[in-house]
């Protein structure tokens, strides 16, 4: 039971609590106090419904919990995200042929096409091979080498096989 309390001491109270470490922006210190009545409630449950109220997001990093604004964490969201994309531009494409046994070339390029990076892959079939040709990062290529290993394989068939016999007295 809390009233009229600062979120900053409120957060430190949840770590008190739970063993956590709490690292704890400075957007948090501009937050209006808050009172809170919460019985029988476990740590992480009181946690989240505070970062909720103070509109704030928690990253937990091993026994360490960062806590800052939403604005902020969806900030660094999208640098990371685009800092992922610059690195993916820089890895090499690699040209790898699959030959295919059983399945369709044209069923299997529609699949494979969903895989692929996003402008930089290409996805090309021979037919008279019947083979599919891929160029796209190495770890693309692999997730796709066993997914057609997985895919190219004989479709079960049931043999029937009747004798009539015939026979006579004589």
């Amino acid at each position: 039971n809390v009233k009229g309390i600062g979120f900053v001491d409120l957060l430190k109270m949840i770590a008190d609590s739970s063993g956590f470490n709490i690292i704890i922006s400075d957007e948090v210190k501009g937050i209006p106090p808050t009172s809170l009545t919460l019985t029988n409630i476990p740590w992480d449950q009181a946690l989240d419904t505070v970062l909720m109220i103070g509109k704030l997001h928690a990253t937990k990093n091993g026994n360490i919990l960062i806590v800052n604004s939403i604005e902020k964490a969806a900030e660094e969201a999208k640098k990371e995200a685009e800092s992922r994309e610059l690195n993916e531009k820089k890895i090499p494409l690699v040209t790898k042929i699959f030959p295919l046994s059983f399945a369709k070339i044209d069923d299997s390029k529609t699949l494979l096409q969903v895989y692929a990076t996003k402008d930089r892959g290409a996805i090309s079939v021979d037919t008279r091979t019947n083979s599919i040709i891929v160029k796209d990062t190495t770890e693309i290529i692999e997730k796709m080498k066993k997914i057609i290993e997985t895919l190219d394989t004989q479709t079960p068939q049931i043999l029937i096989e009747s004798k009539i016999v015939e026979a006579r007295e004589s």
